[in-house]
């Protein structure tokens, strides 16, 4: 019964909300403002059920939400923003430029010999649409003008962008391929190009930072960092599209890698997992942006888990193996091996016998005693 009545009541609350934002929307197109009701953090007395018995509940609450935002002065207004891009729509992009990188594997139906172009074509085509589109909303969220001078400004740069973009894509697939071959080399548990396409997340990684940073190369606001963050959430791999990778790179597992902004990366470098390349502490903040923050990886580097390499004077050398779980912030040398010392290890046997084991023992240890 109290459900019952909880749910009518709940309906004519929601009946006189609509009644009242139509009449304050009118009120506001007549050069009037509707009067803001008086911000209370005192929560309505609650009726059976938990429900309130203020006459207006629904509203009651639009007003105090609707305060927080016309008391923020700090920060621009979302409701005055013209446009921003979509993020159904930026990833239904990710999604279709997978589907051109490696046609066949991802779609609902069998790609041919014989429809392959009819269906690369409709793929770009869709993608054309979708990302001149999202690359318009970016663009005018960027320049913040709402004239139809700007708006056809926006659409002539996005126009031109996506063309660039497209363009690029026979490069960029080639770059993949590399990429697949690099983890078919390094990775042993690894059968076909197929299963390390279908399943590795750093190959994911590594596609999705390839388009975004394409995109982030010709200076589109907003979308290679929505697409860059889809990627980390799905893989929990985060690579900033402005990081600069050369071809052949594998990342084995994946999860934890970090890789910044201002990084610069080599041909044929392979990271485990927990890896990061990223920037010192600093109190300047914002002053430091569009500085060289990230360390630098040259050719044929092998970093180990848990590695961490910070600053962007840090330059290791080509060919340098980086040891696991070290913390590097000056550059290493070329060829060099950097590891830590053996830490350590006391083996305490069961409770009442009072030996124990130390490194030099340890490897000496028999589980016979």
């Amino acid at each position: 019964f109290f459900s019952v009545c909880g749910l009518i009541e709940r309906a004519s609350d929601m009946m006189k909300l609509f009644r009242s934002t139509v009449a304050a929307t009118l009120a506001h197109a007549g050069g009037r403002r509707a009067a803001l009701a008086p911000y209370s953090t005192s929560p309505a007395p609650l009726g059976p059920r938990g429900f309130s018995r203020s006459p207006h509940p629904i509203e009651s609450l639009v007003d105090r939400l609707h305060y927080t935002i016309e008391e923020d002065h700090k920060h621009r207004p979302h409701t005055d923003i013209f446009s921003l891009p979509n993020t159904k729509r930026v990833v239904d992009i990710v999604t279709l430029l997978r589907k051109i990188m490696f046609p066949g594997i991802f779609e609902d139906y069998h790609v041919s010999n014989e429809n392959i172009r009819y269906h690369l074509g409709m793929l770009l085509s869709e993608v054309e649409e979708l990302l001149q589109d999202q690359v318009t909303r970016a663009l005018l969220y960027d320049c913040n003008d709402e004239s139809p001078r700007a708006y056809e400004h926006c659409v002539a740069i996005a126009k031109s962008i996506t063309e660039q973009f497209v363009q690029t894509l026979p490069h960029l697939r080639g770059l993949l391929l590399l990429d697949v071959d690099a983890c078919m080399r390094g990775d042993p548990a690894a059968s076909s190009p197929e299963e390390i396409i279908l399943c590795y997340p750093g190959i994911e990684a590594i596609f999705t930072h390839r388009m975004a940073h394409e995109l982030f190369r010709l200076k589109v606001p907003l979308i290679p960092r929505m697409m860059s963050e889809y990627c980390h959430l799905r893989t929990a791999i985060d690579i900033h599209p402005g990081a600069d990778i050369g071809s052949s790179f594998f990342i084995d597992h994946g999860t934890g890698v970090v890789i910044g902004e201002t990084t610069n990366i080599g041909n044929n470098v392979k990271l485990f997992h927990g890896v990061t390349l990223g920037a010192l502490s600093t109190k300047d903040g914002q002053a430091m942006a569009g500085t060289k923050r990230h360390p630098t990886i040259e050719d044929d580097v092998t970093i180990y888990a848990g590695a961490v390499i910070l600053g962007g004077r840090t330059v290791v050398g080509k060919g340098a193996t980086i040891g696991g779980s070290v913390f590097i912030t000056k550059s290493v040398p070329a060829g060099h091996v950097v590891s830590q010392l053996t830490p350590e290890l006391h083996l305490k046997p069961p409770s009442g016998d009072q030996r124990f084991l130390k490194n030099n023992e340890y490897s000496k240890f028999d589980p016979g005693i």
